[in-house]
């Protein structure tokens, strides 16, 4: 199963996250990156995508 996706919750880079974020990474064949989830001062919740591959699209809304 090469074809699968990946998500690792406990990637090195989590290891630099804030007190109130959380980061996770993904990857497949076709490409990868990060995510932060981040819990703002207003208690908003942030998400930030990035060091993404060229190949990664990035939507925001409701899935095809």
């Amino acid at each position: 199963m090469a074809n699968r996706i990946k998500v690792n919750t406990s990637p090195v880079a989590d290891n630099y996250s804030g007190t109130n974020e959380k980061i996770i990474e993904f990857s497949s064949p076709n490409g990868g990156g990060l995510i932060a989830f981040r819990l703002m001062d207003d208690d908003t919740l942030r998400v930030d995508v990035y060091r993404q591959d060229a190949s990664v699209t990035v939507t925001v809304g409701e899935p095809d």
